[in-house]
């Protein structure tokens, strides 16, 4: 069995095999999640753990191999998986955490060259840590191991690795992303079962459908991410990984490939993931003639009026028809007191990871009913303070300064994101959010960590195809 995971890893047997894994995932452990936590659950925490098993067996192979499982084996779990998501979860949770702290250690057991801002993450990992273990909320150091051990195995993992590791993972993404893409379509089909957990429920614990405005009559599809939001980060980030073809695919399955991602994120609605989709086209795919810095001035621009259009909300309200504004607004406006409210300590290092609910009740949050900030540097800004909020924005500055040029749409993408939805809180989020923060090649070994088959040498393309 070891020899032949071996074999299935050199070839297209590993992503094959995850996806199926996948579906096993998703066929043993939805139905029992939302019915009922416990017992029938045990089956979805052996089937994760025998995943686990089976891909650690298959690690033995080669480094750059074995950077390949790991970093697709987490991307696949967090994306078949919302387990944050399901309740009781703590030993899913743990399983998880598990079997990706076991795949990068032994993807990273001979060294190799690390990742630029890996200090910045450890001291963002650490000041939430701290944050979270002096506060009194009851489970806060689990809530925060399943963004800890994703974000910072995402973020070793493939800021250090090869392009060929890195090809092979972005075409893993950017399959995982169709293939959610698809299972949006089949939703409303389906009497949209919304897999693993409703994306709202409310106090009393009763699920409420989140209505499709563009389609009346159907819900907003969420795949197995288990938000629509959270499958439009996804779905937006394949197309920024396919605008400048960072994932090394022919024209033709770029073009099939849109098909399924655009149908998912009209079917999600997630407007802002949509807005981004139309930008990333119509800035990258045409080979305009303007260097990094015009991109960067561009998107700062694009930021800033993201945040003009909150801020100017209450004036445009009547307009755009939407509460999801106003909130966004109010995240915003939740700033002066997060800043003038609190102890000086709590103001520089934050309240916690589990903290929201408790910020929330004290009124220094959104009021508006709604308990999601819906703002990354906010959140942040209450769970770790200013300092982690600091940390935050190095961190992408530094990406955005750095990346190679096929992954700075990736990069803008999570920047721009994280203004309008919190990007750390969700396991899937996060992972992709470590994989773009990390898109600048390490200072030594840029190709050094070999290949991983099936990612071929690049090929230029003829200059009427897109790039």
């Amino acid at each position: 069995m070891i020899a032949a995971a071996r074999t299935a890893v050199r070839g297209r047997g590993l992503e094959a095999g995850l996806l199926a894994a996948g579906a096993v995932l998703v066929l043993v452990g939805a139905g029992p999640a939302r019915a009922a936590p416990g017992a029938p659950q045990v089956a979805l925490y052996a089937a994760v753990l025998l995943l686990g098993a089976l891909a650690v067996a298959a690690a033995t192979a080669a480094p750059a191999l074995r950077r390949v499982v790991a970093l697709e084996t987490a991307l696949l779990l967090v994306v078949a998986v919302p387990f944050t998501r399901i309740p009781s979860s703590g030993e899913l949770i743990a399983s998880v955490g598990l079997v990706v702290a076991v795949l990068t250690a032994l993807a990273l057991r001979r060294g190799g060259p690390l990742p630029r801002g890996t200090w910045l993450v450890a001291a963002l990992v650490v000041v939430l840590a701290a944050a979270t273990a002096l506060a009194p909320d009851r489970y806060g150091l689990l809530r925060l191991a399943p963004f800890a051990v994703v974000f910072v195995a995402v973020f070793l993992l493939f800021g250090g690795a090869g392009r060929g590791v890195r090809v092979r993972t972005l075409r893993f993404a950017v399959l995982l992303a169709v293939v959610q893409g698809v299972l949006a379509v089949l939703e409303p089909l389906l009497g949209s079962p919304r897999l693993w957990a409703s994306a709202k429920i409310t106090a009393d614990g009763v699920e409420k459908a989140l209505r499709n405005p563009l389609l009346p009559g159907l819900e907003r599809s969420q795949g197995t991410l288990g938000h629509p939001l959270a499958l439009g980060v996804l779905l937006v980030i394949a197309v920024a990984l396919l605008v400048r073809n960072a994932a090394e695919l022919s024209v033709r399955t770029r073009v099939l490939a849109a098909v399924p991602l655009v149908a998912g994120l009209v079917l999600s609605v997630s407007r802002n993931s949509i807005a981004l989709a139309v930008l990333l086209t119509v800035v990258f795919v045409p080979r305009w003639r303007f260097g990094r810095r015009a991109v960067l001035v561009a998107v700062g621009i694009a930021a800033a009026l993201v945040v003009a259009v909150l801020v100017a909300a209450p004036a445009v309200e009547a307009l755009l028809a939407s509460g999801s504004t106003t909130h966004r607004t109010g995240a915003l406006e939740a700033v002066p007191g997060l800043l003038t409210r609190q102890a000086p300590l709590q103001v520089l290092l934050g309240n916690g990871w589990a903290s929201s609910a408790r910020m929330f009740g004290d009124g220094l949050l959104q009021n508006d009913g709604l308990q999601a900030v819906d703002n990354e540097l906010v959140l942040l800004l209450s769970q770790g303070g200013l300092v982690a909020v600091a940390l935050f924005v190095a961190l992408t500055v530094l990406a955005a300064r750095r990346a190679e040029p096929a992954l700075l749409p990736v990069v803008l993408v999570i920047a721009v994101t994280a203004l309008v939805f919190d990007v750390l809180a969700w396991p899937s989020a996060a992972a992709l959010t470590a994989l773009a923060l990390s898109s600048a090649p390490s200072r030594r070994g840029r190709g050094r960590q070999g290949t991983a088959r099936g990612a071929p040498p690049r090929r230029r393309e003829p200059r009427t195809a897109s790039a």
